[in-house]
């Protein structure tokens, strides 16, 4: 659920539409080192695809059965300050809600669309470490975070039922 639904989702874009380098390297470096940990955690449930590992690039073992488990780089103290779990993945779900319910006939796609959140200080604070990298999260060419305290009339709470901290703009299109 993890890896497909949300960090595949979130990183195709990246990969899809920013030129060489930068971030799009990083995203490709990630998902190396995820495929080669896989391909070894699931060739002793699913030995017919052990062979796989023998189509990646690299210095390979005769069989992934004679390989050593790989060994994940360590991440940064940026990337564990970010609360993924909760408010990042919360704030996707609940402004997605808004932009499709309320800007489905003035945006095409997602990527067409920038999107002005409005939230609570707690809330603000746990986004502020993504940065730039929220609209890759929220799947729009750009966000911009306001404190609550500012929000417009026009502003709709992300998710009626729950907790009044996030109020968006339903997505304008980009210029």
């Amino acid at each position: 659920m993890d890896l497909g639904g949300f960090y595949l989702d979130v990183v195709k874009d990246r990969l899809y539409t920013t030129p060489r380098g930068g971030c799009r390297r990083s995203a490709q470096t990630a998902m190396h080192h995820i495929a080669e940990a896989m391909v070894r955690w699931l060739a002793p449930i699913f030995p017919s695809r052990g062979g796989d590992l023998a189509h990646m690039p690299g210095e390979r073992a005769e069989s992934v059965f004679l390989a050593t488990w790989w060994e994940l780089p360590a991440g940064e103290a940026a990337a564990a300050a970010i609360d993924w779990s909760s408010v990042a993945r919360d704030a996707r779900r609940r402004a997605a809600r808004t932009r499709t319910a309320a800007g489905r006939r003035r945006i095409g796609a997602p990527l067409d669309a920038e999107v002005d959140l409005y939230a609570a200080p707690e809330v603000r604070a746990a986004l502020e470490p993504l940065g730039e990298e929220l609209r890759f999260v929220l799947i729009t060419s750009g966000v911009h975070v306001h404190p609550a305290e500012v929000r417009t009339a026009d502003a709709v709470p992300a998710d009626p039922a729950a907790a009044a901290d996030l109020w968006s703009m339903p997505g304008c299109p980009r210029p």
